[in-house]
């Protein structure tokens, strides 16, 4: 599946040594990625992500513990690639699950420039991520789980409500569109 940016959302799976290896699966075991779990994803998909997520952080491996408050973005901070910057190597902060460090960061230059009033979080209500929790998408499937948005995970001191596998996104699919600028309803 192709979301609205037309970003791959699936899994990426490599041969390693004659073995088939899912790198998004990888990636969260070692600590190197939080899972995002999306409603295109089945049941399955879902647990073992939960799985792996929940080894690595036990180990408080790679990006573990995560950040729980959304706080604010420090820009005095500058990238160096590691040859130039060796301390980039050791870098210890605290992560931001990447969903929320989007919103954010938007949310700051646009409050910043004036085109944006309100709170984050009165920011994120606005924009209505839809979400479910894990548990209950899980029990209930789409169709009956109860639909939630973001914005009821943030606190208003910007407390983050939720692990990163307790929520699932509602995806918002693409639209293929013909050279006549018209949606193609099928196109493989």
């Amino acid at each position: 599946m192709f979301d609205m940016y037309g970003r791959l959302v699936g899994d990426v799976v490599v041969r390693i040594a004659g073995l088939k290896v899912n790198v998004n699966h990888w990636l969260v075991r070692q600590g190197l990625a939080a899972p995002t779990l999306y409603t295109s994803m089945s049941h399955r998909e879902i647990r073992t992500l939960q799985a792996a997520a929940r080894a690595s952080s036990q180990g408080h491996a790679g990006i573990w513990p995560l950040q729980g408050n959304v706080g604010q973005l420090d820009r005095s901070l500058v990238y160096r690639p590691p040859k130039t910057n060796p301390m980039a190597r050791n870098d210890q902060g605290p992560v931001l699950l990447p969903k929320l460090y989007r919103r954010l960061s938007t949310w700051e230059v646009n409050h910043d420039a004036g085109l944006v009033t309100t709170d984050f979080r009165t920011h994120l209500a606005a924009h209505r991520d839809g979400c479910f929790e894990t548990s209950d998408f899980l029990q209930k499937g789409v169709t009956r789980a109860t639909p939630r948005f973001l914005h009821e995970f943030i606190g208003s001191s910007g407390d983050i409500a939720f692990q990163a596998d307790g929520i699932v996104f509602r995806e918002k699919p693409s639209t293929l569109l013909g050279p006549d600028g018209k949606p193609v309803a099928a196109w493989w």
